[in-house]
C-alpha cells in the first residue's frame, strides 16, 4: 500500500472485535489486520479508498458482485 494513502474497510464487522466495519487505515495495517489478510488474501478487495467508499457499498450490496460475494465469504472468517 501506498505510504500515505488512507484506506477503509467496508466488509462487515469480524467476531471478537478483531476488525470492524468502517475501519479507516493510512500507510498500512496493524499487525493483526495484516494477519487477517494474509490468512485470508481475498479480503484485501474490501479495503478501498476512502474517496470510493459510497460506490463501493452499491457494489458490496448488489447481489452477485464481487464485493458482495467477498463480504459474505466473511462469515467463514
Amino acid at each position: 500500500m501506498e505510504v500515505s494513502k488512507q484506506t477503509i474497510y467496508i466488509g462487515p464487522s469480524l467476531s471478537g472485535s478483531r476488525l470492524a466495519h468502517a475501519t479507516t487505515f493510512i500507510g498500512g495495517y496493524p499487525a493483526h489486520v495484516q494477519n487477517i489478510l494474509d490468512a485470508h488474501p481475498w479480503m484485501v478487495h474490501l479495503f478501498v479508498p476512502v474517496a470510493e467508499y459510497a460506490e463501493s457499498m452499491k457494489k458490496l450490496t448488489k447481489k452477485g458482485t464481487a464485493l458482495y460475494i467477498f463480504a459474505n465469504r466473511c462469515k467463514e472468517v
